[in-house]
């Protein structure tokens, strides 16, 4: 039978818990910091996609046209 008046020693558990705890408040200021430091640069190129582009056209050209395109490529 077990002695109910003696006490367990956990001191181990307590060390444990605290180093969890300090990891994950570590990782959570990481978090934060990289998020807050990375929000500027996102809103510089946010709206880059709305910017207007040249407009591509093919070059239209003949057959008989074409080897005068090779020879001077």
């Amino acid at each position: 039978m077990k002695n109910p008046f003696i006490k367990e020693n956990i001191s181990g558990a307590w060390i444990a818990a605290a180093a969890t705890g300090l990891i994950a408040a570590g990782a959570a200021a990481w978090y934060l910091v990289k998020r807050v430091s990375a929000k500027p640069h996102a809103d510089e190129h946010a709206l880059d996609y709305l910017q207007p582009t040249p407009l591509l056209h093919k070059k239209k050209t003949d057959v008989h046209e074409l080897h005068t395109i090779i020879a001077g490529s």
